[in-house]
């Protein structure tokens, strides 16, 4: 957790960026398996869901982006991009603002979950952690949505060429509806995950103390 959040802050290329955050992501998960038990096990399944989705959208913008033959895509290189796309833009917004964690977003209910997990199994110095580190995430995750919403464009037309197909807008339409579904209404996902979870235990527990 520690270690990708302070390298990621670091990056100006956004592929760098996410590369050096999925770290602190699976650090983030580390404490649910940590945690263990029925609620560990289902912090880890809710988590992993909000992730898979946020990370999908977010690099499928960033190749909508990338079409215009940049070989990495700089935070600087989304500057005004809310003006000429603004479906592109809402949507790494979303995904940025759940990836840190932002109420009403899967993400938020995600770490949410594992913060009660870990509590709930005595983690707290690992929860203490989870929320230091997702607070310094904000660092370079809010000027990814400050270069696009807030900074002109650094030259006319230059977001012309960030687009995408029939296929990828469905799916980024999805994820966002996702992202943004699952941070309001999560109780569908957490049944899902709690059933998963206590489906597990048993199973775990069969094995430990075989008859």
């Amino acid at each position: 957790m520690i270690g990708g959040n302070l390298f990621a802050l670091g990056q100006r290329s956004l592929k760098r960026m996410l590369a050096y955050s999925s770290v602190a992501h699976a650090g983030y998960l580390l404490v649910a398996v940590t945690a263990g038990g029925a609620a560990g096990t289902s912090a880890f399944l809710v988590y992993v869901i909000a992730y898979t989705l946020m990370s999908l959208g977010a690099f499928a913008v960033l190749t909508a982006k990338g079409r215009a033959g940049e070989s990495e895509v700089m935070i600087d290189d989304l500057a005004g991009l809310a003006s000429q796309r603004p479906w592109l833009a809402f949507a790494l917004a979303v995904c940025m603002l759940s990836l840190l964690g932002f109420p009403g977003t899967a993400g938020f209910i995600g770490k949410w979950y594992i913060l009660i997990a870990a509590t709930s199994a005595g983690k707290n110095t690992l929860a203490a952690i989870l929320v230091i580190t997702s607070v310094v995430s904000a660092g370079y995750y809010l000027p990814v949505i400050m270069a696009m919403y807030m900074k002109p464009q650094p030259v006319e037309h230059a977001h012309v060429d960030a687009t995408l197909d029939r296929w990828g807008r469905a799916a980024v339409a999805v994820v966002v509806v996702g992202l943004l579904l699952f941070g309001v209404w999560p109780n569908r996902l957490f049944d899902l995950a709690r059933s998963a979870g206590n489906s597990v235990q048993p199973a775990a527990t069969t094995a430990a103390n075989p008859p």
